[in-house]
């Protein structure tokens, strides 16, 4: 149980410093549950906005730990209202990377870098990391330092505000997660990009 509850402590502590630095209305929620045969299965929420005319997203991550030496399950999206306007996919890496984490120096960052340690600290802390920024269509390639990707569709709709941008690390863990932004006409986040 003490276990448990600093997890719940270090993840509340670690998720006050994420978001988008442009808008403070933000709410993170953790919920626990006791499932039966697991060790840990959680919830957490987080507001963020969309675009700068005040629309805002929530991101659900859930995860599901039957037991640290095997596989976890967990599930990570954006809902806007009733669509799901971003959607990470689980099983891309996630079978490959167990095995990674017997690297002790897969992640340098870890507290710990033995197999329980990195194996934790990416599914607690990293797997729900993200970082945003906001880019104006005028912002040249060479001043931001990427290479864009989207038509013009999504620059036409942006052309006199800026575009919230997000990158997230769940389902990437050290590689390079792009760069996503709202696209309202077709009520989901596309690359705007790609690495």
């Amino acid at each position: 149980m003490k276990a448990d509850l600093t997890i719940i402590v270090f993840l509340s502590a670690m998720l006050g410093g994420i978001g988008c630095s442009q808008r403070t209305e933000e709410k993170q929620v953790l919920q626990s549950y006791q499932s039966p045969g697991l060790i840990l299965d959680t919830v957490i929420t987080k507001k963020i906005p969309l675009t700068m005319d005040d629309e805002w997203a929530t991101i659900y991550y859930n995860l599901k730990v039957k037991n640290w030496k095997k596989p976890v399950e967990w599930t990570f999206f954006i809902l806007h209202k009733k669509d799901t306007v971003y959607a990470a996919d689980p099983n891309l890496f996630d079978v490959i990377r167990d095995t990674l984490f017997y690297d002790f120096g897969f992640l340098p960052q870890a507290p710990e870098t033995t197999y329980l340690g990195q194996k934790k600290y990416y599914y607690l802390v990293r797997n729900i990391e993200f970082w945003s920024d906001t880019l104006y269509k005028r912002d040249t390639i060479k001043h931001k330092g990427m290479e864009l990707t989207h038509t013009d569709s999504v620059w036409s709709y942006y052309k006199d505000k800026p575009i919230i941008l997000y990158s997230f690390f769940a389902g990437h863990g050290e590689e390079d997660p792009g760069a996503w932004a709202y696209y309202p006409k077709i009520k989901k986040m596309v690359c705007i990009y790609a690495p």
